[in-house]
């Protein structure tokens, strides 16, 4: 149907919007001009790929492990990954007393029958040591007394609870090896002098004052290098590495401080991880050894807040470390056979150059197949570990036995076919008991020779008048 003229039409568009649709819609404005910027050239960050055998290397290849952990967390993939090898040499069991032939009866000694103070100290810390039970302590001090009694002439300078540090990529990791023992160097004649020097009688060098036409980086260097002192021996207990290993993770109480049994348990898990399956390869004797070697060639960690945060090591003076192999030496105890375990490590200059830069490995070689890698891993590695066993028991021949499983140059000179009978000083020695008679008989004389009389007669009086000669200075005594 059509409609009519008269009805309305729709709108039609036109290119003309009406007002009302312009007030309808909201302003915009249009966009600002873009400036054109200066293209800026990206700096590309360069990546450097580690040696292959670095530790950074082996670090990339087992990803999923922890392996940047402290010593104490160290498994045996870490003694494995360390070319360390333990070697254990026949036990030292000689010198000891000569049995008496069947049928003769046993006539005591006289160490037997009247024992040496010298004597008794060692049957009683031995014995504490050695009981079961005793506490870390306890054994700690007798290990001192014990030392110091056998050998007083080289292992008398002590520290107990000794912490040490690791160095990796110029950076030191503070405290991350702990010691019962450490026994430092006996001080030559000039060192102890210096020891007791006080502040008015101390050089200047001590004060950062160097005298004119001294090098002052040889003095530093020198200066640094005394005061950090190197052990020549330490000692750790393993009931003491089994007790930190136990104890090392803090369980949290649950709500209203009730017993957390799931997370102690959990944590006891943890600790079963980090026990060796030999407990004479331990990878925590090998982290020992590694800080005793890393102290001959670093100063002492620059002072921080947060010892948990790696710094950087006080300059020597020296320069660029130059690295060498060392031998550094570790004693410890086995209660269940009442031996003492001597073990004589020497550290790699090529190992301590890889925690020194652990992105390269200066010992690589080209094309190696692996028959060659495993002869040679066989042949050098990065720490060679031998250790020989020294029983306590008996006491006669205890000094010389394990003086030559340490060596002369850790105890001392002593004769390795003369046991020590551990007598009195009087009676070992009566020599030094007549030269004592002498000095008194000696003593005697001079004291009497001034009471006696003159030769003309006249006694001597006993107030005497000092004179002094105006011309040459001289002071004469008048009787």
């Amino acid at each position: 149907m059509d409609l009519p003229s008269s009805a309305p039409t729709a709108p039609t568009a036109s290119p003309v919007s009406s007002p009302e649709s312009i007030h309808a819609t909201p302003p915009t404005s249009s966009p600002a001009p873009a400036i054109p910027s200066p293209t800026k050239r990206m700096r590309r960050r360069r990546v450097f790929r580690p040696d292959e055998g670095s530790l950074y290397d082996l670090l990339y290849e087992h990803a999923g492990l922890s392996l940047f952990v402290r010593p104490i967390c160290w498994t045996d993939l870490h003694v494995r990954l360390l070319n360390a090898r333990f070697i254990e040499l026949p036990p030292c069991d000689t010198p000891v007393p000569p049995p008496s032939p069947r049928g003769v009866p046993v006539s005591p000694s006289k160490c037997h029958m009247k024992p040496s103070a010298a004597a008794t100290t060692l049957s009683r810390e031995l014995t504490a040591m050695l009981a079961p039970g005793s506490t870390r302590s306890f054994y700690t001090n007798s290990i001192r007394t014990i030392m110091s009694t056998l050998y007083p002439g080289k292992l008398s300078r002590a520290r107990t609870q000794f912490d040490m540090h690791i160095y990796f990529g110029g950076l030191v990791y503070r405290e991350t090896c702990r010691v019962q023992v450490a026994w430092d160097a006996m001080p030559s004649r000039s060192g102890s002098i210096a020891s007791f020097e006080s502040a008015s009688t101390r050089p200047a060098e001590s004060f950062n004052i160097v005298p004119s036409g001294a090098n002052v980086s040889a003095s530093t260097g020198s200066s640094q290098q005394s005061t950090y002192t190197q052990p020549v021996l330490a000692y750790i207990g393993k009931l003491q590495i089994a007790a930190t290993r136990k104890n090392m993770y803090r369980v949290i109480p649950g709500p209203n401080r009730a017993y957390n049994g799931p997370v102690e348990r959990l944590q006891q898990l943890r600790s079963k991880t980090f026990v060796p399956t030999n407990p004479n390869h331990d990878p925590l004797l090998v982290g020992i050894m590694l800080a005793m070697a890393q102290r001959r060639f670093y100063g002492e960690p620059l002072p921080s807040a947060n010892k948990w945060i790696p710094s950087r090591p006080m300059p020597t003076g020296l320069g660029e470390p130059v690295f060498h192999d060392v031998t550094v030496e570790l004693l410890t105890n086995d209660n269940e056979t009442s031996d003492f375990i001597v073990y004589k490590g020497t550290v790699t200059a090529e190992l301590l150059r890889k925690f020194h830069e652990p992105t390269k490995n200066l010992g690589t070689i080209a094309r190696e197949t692996a028959a060659d890698k495993v002869e040679r891993l066989a042949c050098d590695g990065g720490m060679r570990i031998e250790y020989t066993r020294v029983p306590v028991w008996p006491i006669l021949g205890l000094k010389e036995r394990l003086g030559k499983a340490l060596g002369k140059e850790v105890v001392g000179h002593f004769d390795e076919d003369d046991i020590e009978t551990w007598e009195e000083e009087a009676e070992r020695n009566p020599d030094k008991l007549k030269r004592r008679r002498d000095r008194e008989a000696l003593a005697e004389v001079l004291n009497g020779s001034f009471e006696e009389e003159a030769p003309d007669g006249m006694p001597l009086s006993g107030k005497r008048r000092c004179l002094v000669d105006e011309e040459s200075g001289q002071v004469g005594v008048v009787v």
